[in-house]
């Protein structure tokens, strides 16, 4: 029996590393900001290793506590220390974010297909910093909307928009070059596109579709079965 094409009417893009090459830029920033710790940059580095593809929140409060056990802001605040860093970490990563090379055929495909299908962003940055980022690259026009998290999580997000959508899971594509977006497709039965990103271990994932670039994109879509 010859299998149908699937219908698609949603794309969920994730941001980093998908559209962006931004990961790498990001991860650095992590360290950049503790700078000014002196005899710290090992523990920096370590824990933020560790932490990839998390959250900001959860990285920089991952650091804190490392610093800590090892002597460092001892007796400081820590709900004060991570709102300190959270807002340099935010100023640093803005421009750089903005500035970073897009993944090949980004603007050309977002062109194309925002013509055909209703397209969303989920990223793990906050959602005023995406939605701001978003605006800065001038990209707002393409998508029917931009969430982060936090405020939601990205499963929330999903659930937001299927329901906002009333569609099914077999009805949206999320495309993304994370493993935990990949686990997010298969949990709401999605359709998912792989992009390689420079943290990107696809091997762990099973019968996956994964792209280099977005050039193709417009045609890969069309023929999904």
């Amino acid at each position: 029996m010859t299998k149908t094409a699937i219908m698609i009417k949603v794309i969920v893009f994730d941001f980093d590393d998908t559209l962006v090459r931004s990961e790498r830029i990001k991860q650095n920033s992590f360290i950049d900001i503790f700078h000014d710790v002196r005899g710290a940059e090992s523990l920096v580095r370590a824990s933020v290793a560790g932490n990839i593809g998390k959250p900001r929140s959860d990285v920089i409060s991952s650091v804190l506590k490392k610093l800590q056990e090892n002597g460092f802001f001892v007796k400081a605040n820590t709900v004060a220390l991570l709102d300190y860093y959270l807002d340099s970490y935010a100023q640093l990563t803005r421009e750089r974010v903005v500035n970073a090379p897009e993944v090949l055929g980004v603007v050309d495909t977002f062109k194309k297909i925002s013509k055909i299908y209703h397209c969303y962003i989920n990223s793990a940055t906050p959602d005023n910093a995406i939605k701001q980022i978003i605006q800065l690259k001038n990209w707002s026009s393409y998508f029917y909307g931009v969430f982060g998290s936090p405020p939601g999580t990205k499963t929330g997000n999903i659930q937001r928009i299927l329901s906002q959508e009333r569609i099914n899971g077999a009805e949206m594509l999320i495309i993304s070059n994370d493993l935990s977006d990949w686990r997010i497709a298969k949990r709401f039965k999605t359709q998912f596109i792989g992009v390689t990103g420079e943290f990107s271990d696809w091997k762990k994932a099973d019968n996956i579709l994964v792209a280099s670039d977005l050039q193709g994109l417009p045609a890969i879509i069309a023929n999904l079965k």
